[in-house]
């Protein structure tokens, strides 16, 4: 992506406007504005870096990271400012986030080593495990299907399950 980068690419997601792309390593994330042709970092402290998660307004976007470092997780990137939105999430990796566009307010799922988690809004503080018969399962990837209100996690071991999540009247 960006010369001097070092490992290869983890995750890659393009945000709806078609020229935006947020991709990362496990060493750091990267945006890029013109569809791929230059590339800038935007968070490079630390490591673990798994996902990167567009949202619907180009210059936001949620950062996960696996790693048993307590409250270093998942971040918030919005125009340049990271904020750490970790919050009460167990000190588990996260593999995966998704988010929901279908309430009035941005709804983040992540998927850990533990099950999903849920947080209610951007703004929100806690963090909730999403879901009834929850199973102690690793989840490594999510899909929000939101004409159908569903969410579906890839699990390690056990399948894809599917769920139905809430959606603004």
């Amino acid at each position: 992506l960006v010369p001097g980068s070092q490992g290869d690419i983890k995750y890659i997601d393009v945000a709806p406007d078609g020229t935006t792309v947020y991709a990362c390593t496990s060493e750091a994330v990267f945006r890029s504005l013109n569809a791929g042709a230059t590339w800038t970092s935007i968070y490079s402290t630390g490591d673990g870096f798994t996902s990167v998660k567009a949202l619907n307004t180009p210059n936001k976007a949620i950062i996960t990271r696996g790693g048993y470092d307590a409250d270093d997780k998942v971040y918030y990137f919005n125009n340049g400012t990271i904020t750490n939105i970790t919050h009460n999430l167990p000190n588990v990796p996260i593999n995966i986030s998704e988010v929901s566009y279908n309430t009035f307010d941005e709804e983040v799922y992540v998927g850990t080593d533990i099950g999903v988690f849920k947080l209610p809004a951007l703004y929100s503080s806690t963090w909730s495990l999403f879901g009834t018969n929850i199973i102690n399962i690793p989840v490594v990837d999510l899909v929000i299907y939101p004409n159908h209100s569903v969410i579906r996690a890839a699990t390690y071991g056990r399948g894809l399950l599917t769920s139905e999540i809430t959606c603004a009247d």
